[in-house]
């Protein structure tokens, strides 16, 4: 009977120990399983739903400051001015005074010049000495001269100035004159420029996005152990 104890208790340990060492093992395999699920990847294709940013063109409205220029332009006589000097006598039956006529712009143009003489006798000179024409057109018509010239046409550049000799037969070849110039200046336009800046709303194009839902073959490299959570997640 203590035989038989013995050679029991020397099984149950030899038991026990075969135990141990399957349990050991089975762990040891686990761990070389989880290590290789771990190390080994594989890359696996699949089909996913994935955002995709698709561009469209909107308008949009927006307040700016520009300028505007307003053009405001109106027409000019040139400005002039003139001088008379001594007369000239020397053709005979025939009188022209030396009539300096001054351009005071900055630019050219051209001058008509028609001179009125006037009969002495009749319209003394030391009444209309030293007056404008204007003044005394009232008093003077321009019909009342006795002979008029030919009309010059006289280019002057900016400031120029020069002089006009233009021969016109007495009336009378005895009887003395004086005279008044008739001068219309060439025209020249004016132009002035304001700046002003005004609020106004403009439009412009834009680039905007959507998003949307697309379907796409994605490759992922993928541990065992991965594919396998992956696997017990979808079940």
């Amino acid at each position: 009977m203590l035989l038989m104890g013995v050679e029991d208790k020397e099984l149950k340990k030899e038991e026990i120990k075969l135990r141990r060492r399957r349990i050991v093992l089975i762990i040891i395999i686990l761990i070389v399983i989880h290590i290789l699920l771990n190390i080994i990847r594989v890359n696996i294709t699949r089909e996913e739903l994935v955002n995709k940013s698709i561009p469209y063109l909107d308008y949009e409205e927006y307040e700016t400051r520009e300028p505007k220029i307003t053009e405001l332009c109106f027409e000019r006589e040139f400005e002039w001015d003139y001088e008379w000097e001594e007369w000239d006598d020397s053709q005979k039956g025939y009188v022209s005074p030396n009539f300096r006529l001054i351009n005071l712009e900055n630019e050219s143009g051209e001058f008509k010049v028609e001179l009125a003489f006037f009969d002495n006798e009749l319209y003394p000179y030391e009444m209309y000495k030293g007056k404008n024409y204007e003044s005394v057109k009232d008093k003077l018509s321009w019909e009342a001269a006795s002979m008029y010239s030919y009309p010059v046409i006289q280019k002057l550049g900016p400031y120029e100035n020069t002089i006009i000799i233009t021969y016109t037969q007495k009336k009378h070849s005895a009887s003395i004159y004086w005279a008044y110039a008739d001068v219309k200046p060439p025209i020249h336009e004016i132009c002035n420029y304001t700046i002003e800046y005004i609020n106004l709303t403009r439009n412009r194009t834009i680039t905007k996005y959507w998003t949307e839902k697309t379907k796409k073959n994605i490759t992922k490299s993928m541990t065992l152990w991965q594919l396998l959570i992956d696997f017990i997640r979808k079940a």
